[in-house]
């Protein structure tokens, strides 16, 4: 959840003046740390988070504080997932879901005494496309046939648990309802360029010392830039030249009518009707 700079407000939706779940602690940390929120409310940054590295997550790294700043570039996007009542109308709510690049970062105390500024760069090394397949061997195959948008797709999953094939003794063309997204071959396309400024948490610093360290894929890169009192990173990106990262282990997640149930009774009824007996929904 991030507290924009005035000039960039005009990103806000009117459903983002509307909090839900995720806003209040959110809003409490603003107020306990003087951070200013617009009155349109925050804009949330969503990504899988399979694709965050662990070095960003507790308890392996110290990488992202509450409080600190971010320079992100993605889709901005109005998700309909998220929508509010705003003014007896029904409104949505903004994001960047998901993001191509992320620098976050802030003050931390330094091992020599005092405070230095550490930022932490991140990308996306895979992009979920919003269609489906049925053959798990082309999800990462960009000119293979898919089966539609989500809907279209579980549409077609739950005719087959009712369509019989007289070849094989009338049994359903199916047992299961699964959702296999397909991956784009590349997480982005086409030349994209990002750049910030990183500056001292102190004006009186002294002399400026910067060290760094970035790890690159093909079709990637970084340099940095002293400019006196700071120093500006940049990032360029090619799709061209990018060589992707093969596919991680498939991991089946299996969702069975007991699971349903002990999440909620009422959402598994039609769950458990729409796919027969105990037979569950995999997903990639």
């Amino acid at each position: 959840m991030v507290a924009l700079d005035p000039e960039y407000a005009g990103l806000l939706a009117a459903g983002n003046a509307v909090p839900d779940g995720a806003d209040a602690q959110a809003m409490s940390d603003a107020a306990n740390l003087n951070i200013h929120v617009p009155e349109g409310g925050l804009l949330a940054v969503e990504t899988d988070g399979g694709c965050v590295p662990s070095a960003l997550k507790p308890p392996f790294g110290d990488g992202v504080r509450v409080g600190d700043r971010i320079a992100v570039f993605g889709r901005w996007i109005v998700d309909a997932a998220h929508h509010v009542d705003v003014s007896g109308q029904k409104s949505y709510r903004s994001e960047v879901h998901p993001p191509l690049l992320m620098a976050i970062g802030g003050t931390r105390p330094a091992e020599s005494g005092g405070t230095l500024t550490r930022i932490v760069v991140t990308s996306r090394p895979y992009l979920v496309r919003q269609v489906y397949t049925t053959d798990v061997e082309t999800i990462y195959d960009d000119s293979a046939p898919d089966d539609g948008p989500l809907l279209a797709h579980l549409n077609h999953e739950m005719d087959k648990l009712t369509k019989a094939d007289i070849w094989h003794a009338g049994l359903p063309d199916s047992t299961s309802i699964e959702a296999h997204p397909k991956i784009a071959s590349k997480p982005f396309d086409g030349a994209h360029l990002f750049r910030f400024s990183v500056r001292p948490p102190a004006a009186n610093f002294g002399v400026l010392q910067v060290s760094f360290q970035f790890t690159c894929r093909s079709g990637v890169g970084v340099q940095v830039i002293g400019a006196g009192d700071h120093v500006d990173v940049l990032i360029a990106l090619n799709s061209s030249g990018y060589q992707a990262p093969r596919l991680p282990p498939r991991q089946p997640d299996i969702w069975t009518k007991e699971r349903l149930d002990a999440i909620d009774t009422a959402s598994a009824g039609p769950a458990a009707l729409a796919s027969g007996l105990d037979r569950g929904a995999h997903r990639r």
